[in-house]
């Protein structure tokens, strides 16, 4: 028996498709670019957000195709498979993307924050801890939608901590182990602050997404290169 896609799924996969085509950017490279992006939990939370607050997400399906967007970038930057033309000109179009729409973009480094208590070399932070600009991109955008909520910061913080804890996650999974295991630690802690963030924002509800969350990284397929043997 044929199984079909939900109608509005199949509505917004075309929807990113024609998004891409408009701001010319492959819609191969960057439709489905890794698992990360079938199953992309920080839309899922974000549609939850939302859903919470009694908002349209059709309202924002442009926040949501940037954040695709952004989800694949750091899918290829973490693999160092992005060449440098194609970096630049994905850049040039989501700074027009954001510029276009007047959103507000908040460059607060919290990825430095949570590293500066531990003694990591130029190497590892260069591999594990260079990816503040898309972090930044992929909280500010998501944060858009709640820029008039009191917590408007901790909705920045949430989607930071959560993209950064779903990269860090590759690189200290029992598939790819790291032998340092301060990189497993900064992945801890930087889910507690996830957690905090989520606590303030949402906290009758914030155990859903603590559990929404780790029941979808728990199934994910680990397709990323190994890093440590580059």
């Amino acid at each position: 028996m044929m199984n079909y896609m939900p109608f509005k799924k199949f509505f917004k996969n075309i929807s990113y498709r024609l998004f891409l085509e408009e701001w010319k950017l492959d819609s191969h490279k960057f439709s489905f670019a890794s698992e990360v992006d079938k199953k992309n939990i920080i839309l899922k939370n974000m549609h939850l957000l939302l859903r919470f607050h009694q908002f349209n997400d059709d309202d924002f399906i442009t926040q949501m195709n940037i954040i695709r967007l952004l989800s694949a970038e750091l899918y290829y930057a973490s693999n160092s498979e992005l060449d440098a033309d194609t970096q630049l000109n994905l850049r040039e179009r989501i700074l027009d993307l954001i510029n276009t729409l007047n959103l507000v973009v908040m460059n607060e480094n919290l990825e430095c924050k949570v590293i500066k208590e531990f003694d990591f070399s130029e190497e590892q932070i260069k591999k594990y801890f260079s990816y503040n600009k898309i972090y930044s991109m992929i909280a500010s955008i998501f944060a858009s939608p709640f820029i008039e909520e009191q917590h408007y910061y901790s909705y920045y913080e949430y989607a930071y901590y959560l993209a950064m804890y779903l990269n860090l996650h590759y690189f200290s999974n029992i598939e790819n182990i790291n032998p340092d295991i301060n990189v497993f630690i900064v992945k801890l802690n930087t889910q507690f602050n996830m957690i905090n963030a989520i606590q303030t924002i949402a906290p009758v509800d914030f155990n859903v997404f603590v559990l929404k969350t780790n029941k979808w990284i728990n199934t994910i397929k680990y397709k990323k290169l190994n890093k440590e043997n580059k």
